[in-house]
């Protein structure tokens, strides 16, 4: 009986849900083939654009590899300036412009998210555009994030050395 009037209550929900058609989710190609999934979020009041996209990556599977150096290059590749903006002059832009960049890693996905105000776009799309397509792997930023993910794992992992003196980090995004 329990189940029943939980199954009977979620299923009202899920009717009351169905007729907000601002969160169907659609699949569209772009103009050179590749398709994704969009969902467009349109609610009286909200002002800000966020963009999701997941890259399947099988990094955590490969033997032989720093199992750290995705970890690192991710955190350089959203800090890592544009071939035409050093790394400050991005993140004081973003900040600026109250826009937020984020990619991490997962065993098998590389997921990087931007939210940023809609007024705004028109700046901050190129310069996301321009950090993926041409990352900037400064060595002085990798240097930087390095140390600060070293000091964090040792902290968290009761120091334990996960060898990040020398890694091919491009080679992960490349």
């Amino acid at each position: 009986m329990r189940f029943l009037i939980m199954s009977v209550f979620a299923v009202i929900i899920l009717v009351g849900c169905k007729s907000e058609t601002s969160r169907e989710v659609s699949l569209v190609t772009t103009p050179d083939g590749h398709q994704y999934y969009f969902m467009p979020i349109l609610e009286k009041g909200v002002t800000d654009i966020t963009i999701t996209a997941a890259w399947p990556s099988g990094w955590a599977y490969e033997a032989g590899k720093n199992q750290a150096v995705p970890y690192v290059a991710a955190d350089v590749l959203v800090s890592g300036g544009t071939a035409e903006r050093a790394p400050q002059d991005v993140m004081e832009l973003m900040n600026d412009r109250n826009s937020y960049a984020h990619f991490y890693v997962t065993a098998n996905h590389a997921i990087g998210e931007v939210e940023f105000p809609k007024e705004h776009r028109d700046v901050i799309l190129p310069i996301v555009r321009e950090m993926l397509i041409d990352p900037q792997f400064d060595p002085k930023w990798i240097e930087r994030v390095k140390q600060g993910w070293s000091a964090k794992q040792l902290e968290q992992s009761g120091n334990i050395d996960y060898g990040l003196a020398n890694f091919p980090m491009a080679t992960y995004f490349k």
